[in-house]
């Protein structure tokens, strides 16, 4: 393996040129476990990283793929691992394409994870990289982890009616400097997933935390995040922890209907809030939107214990309308 430092960990890189079986295993048997216990919610799909084999993992070294592992010095631990794999640009540019990561579960919340990802963008630095890519799926509250990181929302993914989560695809210039990112570009209606990327979301609902009981708030006024928002601001009339937003791309009029016939729903008269009981885990609706309905999609899912305050939600300056591409 080709080695690189890294302060308390060692950073290699395995090719199709230093790539065994027993390595492959090794880095198999560390993407399924940290798969299987990282989703916040049990209820989700499991993610294809619980598949992990060795035979994919050679096979994907083998068309040019590289695979990244952290490794305790003191024990020899495998601790980190994720892919990368060369891609190039329209214009010629090249971009590295990050999948595959995941940390061992004793290692969380220290900053192995992010380690792993820094060599790979320091790396990235050495050899003109353009840009380093990865999709991240809402309804696992992936997106913040690497809008902290710098990672900026450039598309929400086309999926087949048959899917159940939504992913955005994120990316960052590999610079020294980080700057953290918005989780969702707040201003731009086309990153609604629309058959036609000309046909904007025609309304949000915003999920919130009322104590310990989750709550909703249809905006059938607002096509963008940050209207919905503004919108939210005025008629609670006081600051909530934000649990998630959804977009609609399905008719307007059926907006509000759709909403009102969650399971579990009870309206307030005279307002346009929802109250469910339980918390979020309680409520499939909010934890997969799409199983109420398939035009309602997943905006933004924060990782339970870090809602932030709406009136406090970051707000992104417009941008292009985002690529598109459908997810198979």
């Amino acid at each position: 393996m080709t080695s690189a430092s890294a302060p308390g960990l060692t950073i290699a890189v395995g090719t199709a040129a230093n790539a065994t079986e027993e390595w492959a295993e090794q880095v198999a048997e560390l993407t399924r476990a940290a798969y299987a216990g990282s989703d916040p919610w049990p209820v989700l799909p499991a993610p294809d990283g619980v598949k992990e084999s060795a035979e994919s993992v050679l096979r994907f070294v083998g068309r040019g793929g590289m695979v990244w592992t952290a490794t305790d010095p003191a024990g020899g631990d495998l601790v980190a691992v994720l892919r990368t794999e060369p891609r190039a640009e329209p214009s010629g540019l090249l971009a590295w394409f990050v999948s595959r990561v995941g940390t061992a579960a004793a290692c969380r919340g220290r900053g192995v994870g992010r380690r792993l990802l820094a060599a790979v963008e320091q790396a990235a630095i050495r050899h003109a990289v353009a840009v380093v890519r990865l999709d991240a799926v809402i309804e696992r509250c992936v997106p913040p982890f690497y809008a902290a990181l710098g990672y900026r929302v450039v598309a929400h993914h086309l999926a087949e009616d048959d899917k159940l989560l939504t992913e955005v695809a994120m990316e960052r210039a590999p610079v020294p400097e980080r700057r953290a990112c918005p989780p969702f570009p707040m201003t731009n209606p086309v990153t609604a997933a629309t058959q036609d990327p000309q046909e904007p979301a025609t309304a949000v609902l915003l999920w919130f935390l009322d104590g310990a009981s989750l709550a909703a708030l249809t905006c059938p006024e607002s096509d963008t995040l940050a209207s919905a928002l503004a919108y939210a601001r005025r008629v609670l009339g006081r600051d909530l922890p934000l649990a998630g937003a959804d977009l609609w791309r399905g008719a307007p009029q059926d907006f509000t209907d759709t909403v009102r016939a969650i399971p579990g729903a009870r309206t307030e008269r005279g307002t346009p809030v929802l109250r469910f009981s339980g918390g979020r885990a309680d409520n499939p609706a909010h934890l997969m939107p799409r199983t109420h309905h398939r035009d309602l999609w997943a905006a933004f899912r924060p990782a339970p214990g870090t809602e932030p305050p709406i009136t406090s939600f970051p707000v992104m300056p417009p941008r292009q309308p985002p690529r598109q591409r459908s997810v198979r």
